[in-house]
């Protein structure tokens, strides 16, 4: 072990001109990352894995969006996921700078407790076929509840959200933004295989409730509504999530519960079905 008290500019800097790579970089920032991108994935080696962490929750969130413009280049606003915004935004901006040096990422793991937001990735030596479909833009309807995702590469305009003609106001638009999956389920087995063989207490029981929550959702399709935003578009309680997420599949939707936050769903139904089918299961 090397212990060093330059900064952390100087020390990445250090290592792209002694052409040092390493398996694993875990960079923890204060604050937000995005300066460090371009160095840090220089030394990460081809294959290796970038573990990176953001307390920078304000902008990510879309409470400060000269902020996020500032620090991320995107729009970030205000979102009923806000979590799984922040994190999306930050694997934008580590897909963008990797591209830019011709290398393509694969996300591993993603996840938060609502003060730092970490992700880890794995650095390939070239972008994987269609990688670039995982980067796009995500709307959100403040009046009505609905979301809309769009790749950038055939961006165009917005459909009709759920309001009523004539009523619906400008949709709240956030990106460029990771769009594509979150977890990678290999990856996440293996870690909760090497968890089981170890000895007792290695893994805190949070630790593994949070492993087993990610490894049920890939972190796909990107629209996520808490079940206290469904209520309150309801007008009463809401129904029990697992429920929701069973009848949604049965209809041939995609639906689970997220492994980013508890207590909400994830699905690619349109929002009016969502809405009805939370409303039948409550009545």
């Amino acid at each position: 072990m090397r212990i060093s008290s330059r900064t952390a500019q100087q020390l990445l800097a250090d290592c792209l001109l002694r052409r040092e790579r390493f398996e694993l970089v875990d960079l923890d920032a204060f604050g937000a990352p995005a300066a460090l991108l371009p160095l840090v994935l220089e030394a990460v080696a081809l294959g290796g894995v970038l573990y990176l962490a953001s307390t920078d929750g304000r902008s990510t969130t879309g409470h400060d969006r000269r902020a996020a413009i500032r620090s991320l280049g995107a729009s970030a606003r205000a979102h009923p996921a806000s979590w799984e915004l922040a994190l999306r935004l930050q694997l934008g901006s580590v897909a963008r700078v990797a591209w830019s040096q011709g290398r393509g990422l694969e996300p591993l793991m993603s996840f938060s407790e609502g003060r730092t937001f970490r992700t880890a990735v794995r650095l390939r030596r070239t972008p994987a076929a269609g990688e670039e479909q995982h980067l796009g833009m995500l709307a959100h309807c403040h009046s009505c509840g609905d979301q809309q995702v769009q790749p950038l590469l055939t961006l165009r305009g917005w459909a009709p959200c759920a309001c009523p003609a004539g009523a619906a106001p400008p949709l709240a638009v956030s990106g460029p933004l990771w769009i594509g999956p979150l977890q990678h389920p290999d990856t996440l087995a293996a870690l909760s295989a090497s968890a089981a063989a170890a000895p007792p207490g290695q893994l805190e029981r949070p630790g593994a409730r949070l492993l087993a929550a990610l490894m049920a959702d890939p972190g796909a399709p990107a629209r996520c509504w808490p079940l206290a935003e469904i209520a309150r578009r309801l007008g009463g309680g809401p129904p029990r999530l697992a429920h929701l997420v069973a009848a949604l599949q049965a209809e041939g939707f995609q639906a689970c519960a997220s492994g980013v936050r508890a207590g909400e769903l994830r699905s690619d139904a349109p929002w009016p079905g969502i809405l009805r089918r939370a409303a039948a299961l409550t009545r």
